[in-house]
């Protein structure tokens, strides 16, 4: 089933969290990959955040979205192709996610009026994490060749 069938973007964001969480225990259980358990670990976080914060629902729904994305091509990583550069490129993936978790939470600690004052530029950077997320995504199709 989708994450995307449920109607409120709520709903739909707490799907996600639950396919995340059950990437993330599958991967502990088999782990082929060092950094795949940690990676979903903060493909889960950077979620959570988005889910807790005051933002445009749209935005937050396509940041899931991404997010989800990137952890499916993770997920489907063929484990007779495993090596140095695969485990690199999924760290270099979850570094990203953290990077991105941690901009938004220090965006998301601020005083409200701040918030308030610099709304369109919040909304610029949940677009420039968009990008960033599309691009780390690419970066690690094209670098695994899939």
């Amino acid at each position: 089933m989708s994450p995307w069938c449920c109607k409120s973007s709520t709903d739909a964001i707490a799907n996600v969290l639950v396919v995340l969480q059950q990437l993330e225990s599958a991967a502990v259980v088999a782990p082929f990959v060092p950094c795949l358990g940690v990676a979903f670990s903060a493909a889960i976080k950077l979620v959570q955040i988005v889910q807790q914060a005051h933002i445009n629902k749209h935005r937050a729904r396509n940041i899931a979205s991404r997010v989800l994305d990137v952890a499916r091509i993770i997920q489907n990583i063929d484990r007779n192709l495993v090596d140095y550069q695969l485990e690199s490129s999924v760290c270099e993936l979850k570094n990203t996610l953290d990077e991105i978790a941690e901009d938004l939470l220090r965006q998301f600690k601020r005083k409200r009026i701040y918030r308030i004052l610099r709304w369109a530029s919040i909304g610029q950077t949940l677009d420039n994490h968009l990008d960033r997320l599309d691009r780390a995504r690419q970066n690690f199709i094209t670098a695994r060749g899939t």
